[in-house]
């Protein structure tokens, strides 16, 4: 039988947990827009963030869903196409009410009572080069990890991860083109490994110019574009390694959720134009760069969008001259635009007051 003094320490995980998801929310080296998620296990009650909530308010919202921990875990033993269905029964917040994270069935997968799963800046810019896992291996050695290729987030992650676990205890796992999942006893020791991970995985930035915000209004002016609002997202178009980079595709999957798939370059206005011909009709017009200028975003695009052009940038900041990346293919993107649950995400994020 439990007493009071193992409610007090339940209710100090739980507090600590809080904080904890709230210092990393705000950090945009881990966690951009509605990105990210945590996750505290509770007896039989997998308490996981919200899909399409910004963990950063953590401590001042309810944006946690209490899941069935064994039922999750029975529906991935059994290999149902989606584990989390009819797990959790609470509404939440929201007036339509608040589903579980789609990475839940990642977090109910892993072992830990704590589990972190950013898209910290750092690892993505390992993550998306071709000789990730060798270049990553001397930088993590030591630590109890595994890498695993991309897969389509949600429950074919969850296989994934669970098929390079067999055998394999980790706490920390690198998800090419994706991002990190990290676990710990708590939260402190889930927050330690992280910042461990994140300083193992430090590189240097590319110089970039100075962005020329008066040729990209003129080159903007009358298209429906402007210039974006984050300085450091400019350094996407003031290089030729990070404009071959940022050109090469899409790198991730909430670059194509918030932004479309990749990014278009443009000289003048005359390319713009023909850009924006080219784009007419599709669900999303694409960031824009102008070489030696900046980047130009659609005149529409909110917060988290414009922290996703930024989180682009710090990545590509990020990568050798001369590395080789590994982009996600036009299936892998058309599987991310025509899927309902980012859909749902995204529909959250533009009722958002921001």
């Amino acid at each position: 039988m439990k007493g009071p003094r193992d409610a007090r320490m339940r209710s100090q995980a739980e507090a600590s947990f809080l904080e904890t998801s709230a210092r990393i929310g705000a950090n945009p080296l881990f966690v951009q827009g509605a990105g990210g998620n945590t996750s505290l296990k509770l007896g039989d009650v997998l308490r996981v963030k919200a899909s399409g909530t910004r963990l950063a308010q953590a401590l001042e919202a309810d944006i946690f869903v209490d899941v069935s921990l064994s039922r999750i875990r029975q529906g991935i033993r059994d290999g149902l196409s989606d584990p989390v269905a009819g797990s959790w029964e609470r509404s939440g917040a929201s007036p339509g009410g608040l589903r579980p994270s789609i990475e839940t069935s990642l977090h109910a997968l892993m072992p830990q009572d704590t589990v972190f799963h950013v898209h910290c800046v750092n690892t993505l810019s390992w993550a998306v080069r071709t000789d990730a896992a060798d270049e990553l291996a001397e930088r993590c050695r030591g630590l109890s990890w595994i890498m695993v290729p991309y897969s389509k987030p949600g429950p074919d992650l969850t296989r994934a991860v669970a098929s390079a676990l067999t055998g394999q205890p980790a706490d920390v796992v690198i998800l090419g083109n994706h991002g990190l999942i990290v676990g710990g006893a708590d939260a402190a020791a889930a927050e330690a490994l992280l910042n461990e991970v994140a300083g193992r995985l430090a590189v240097g930035l590319r110089p970039a110019g100075a962005a020329d915000p008066a040729r990209l209004e003129r080159t903007a002016a009358g298209s429906g574009y402007r210039p974006a609002r984050q300085p450091g997202s400019h350094s996407l178009a003031l290089s030729p390694a990070a404009l071959r980079i940022a050109a090469t595709g899409s790198l991730y999957p909430d670059h194509v959720v918030f932004l479309g798939p990749g990014v278009a370059v443009a000289e003048d206005r005359a390319a713009l134009d023909r850009v924006l011909l080219s784009s007419d009709g599709l669900p999303f017009r694409p960031v824009i760069l102008v070489p030696g200028a900046g980047v130009l975003v659609p005149e529409g695009l909110g917060e988290a969008g414009e922290e996703m052009v930024a989180a682009l940038a710090a990545v590509v900041a990020r990568i050798p001259d001369e590395a080789a990346i590994s982009c996600l293919t036009a299936a892998d993107e058309q599987a991310l635009l025509n899927w309902d649950a980012e859909k749902y995400r995204q529909s959250l994020q533009s009722r958002q007051p921001h």
